[in-house]
């Protein structure tokens, strides 16, 4: 938790991971992801978390979130469920990109 704190107070991001056993146990599907953005949200607020699927480094995903083809239906699991689609919209991709754009904005030298 200390970590995912202090991630986020430096502007950082924490990614939701999809890794199944790091979910639950036995076959999972989206919604099981859930309870762990609503921590995430909790800790690190609106600006924190990102998707961390790591779709090129698991063996396992949700059943219905295999590949990012599944992402749409992700993302509607996420409004029914009730996020608003701001947050929506910073989990799928603004967060990061906010993240990025300001790690690798040009910077000014003042000789």
């Amino acid at each position: 938790m200390e970590q995912i704190r202090s991630v986020a107070e430096t502007g950082g991001n924490v990614g939701l991971t999809f890794y199944p056993p790091f979910i639950g146990k036995g076959e999972i599907k989206s919604q099981a992801l859930i309870p762990h953005l609503e921590v995430l949200l909790q800790i690190g607020g609106v600006d924190c978390p990102a998707f961390g699927s790591d779709f090129d480094g698991i063996d396992r995903t949700p059943l219905d979130l295999t590949d990012v083809t599944g992402i749409p239906g992700f993302l509607q699991v996420l409004a029914t469920a009730g996020f608003s689609p701001e947050i929506i919209k910073k989990v799928a991709g603004a967060n990061l990109y906010r993240f990025l754009a300001h790690k690798f904005a040009p910077r000014h030298r003042k000789d």
